[in-house]
């Protein structure tokens, strides 16, 4: 709850600010850039990568002050000319934190990973000859486990599973 209240402050501090100052929340920096998009809200990860919120600005509601931006994937209805709001809060912005830094961390490992063909949510799937699956899933697990130096103290955990089909344990 501690990391959830410190983000959306951190946030909200970022766009009161109306400057690229940086605002930190741990190892997350929020910066508002008002010339971008309307004004928009900048989340920089660890690893370098950003999560935007264009459109952002702060607005009194029933909870209080609340971070609103717009939301590209609801469009308007017809006739109407604005886009779809939604409310940005603390639990919500340490969700999109931890989806696309645990997106990163596969990203980076896929480049790394021999024999990839597919692979499900946080499950990579290879495929290597039966006389030397073990060996490879011992590879494999090293790899998984290895943690990038932008992520000090991430306890990585992986378990390999040999099968002859995916799914199919």
């Amino acid at each position: 709850m501690n990391f959830w209240r410190n983000t959306e402050a951190a946030a909200k501090r970022a766009i009161r600010s109306k400057c690229k100052k940086p605002y930190f929340s741990g190892r997350v920096v929020y910066t508002f850039i008002p010339e971008m998009l309307g004004g928009t809200l900048l989340c920089q990860l660890p690893d370098g990568t950003t999560i935007q919120y264009p459109y952002a600005k702060i607005e009194h509601n029933d909870r209080g002050d609340s971070i609103t931006c717009m939301k590209a994937n609801i469009r308007p209805k017809a006739g109407e000319t604005e886009w779809g709001r939604v409310r940005l809060w603390g639990g919500m912005m340490v969700e999109n934190i931890c989806q696309a830094f645990c997106a990163g961390l596969l990203r980076d490992k896929l480049r790394v990973i021999d024999n990839v063909v597919a692979h499900v949510h946080d499950e990579v799937i290879v495929e290597y000859k039966a006389t030397v699956a073990k060996k490879q899933a011992e590879k494999l697990k090293s790899i998984m486990e290895e943690v990038p130096e932008y992520a000090t103290g991430l306890p990585l955990k992986a378990e390999p599973v040999i099968m002859k089909r995916y799914g199919n344990h």
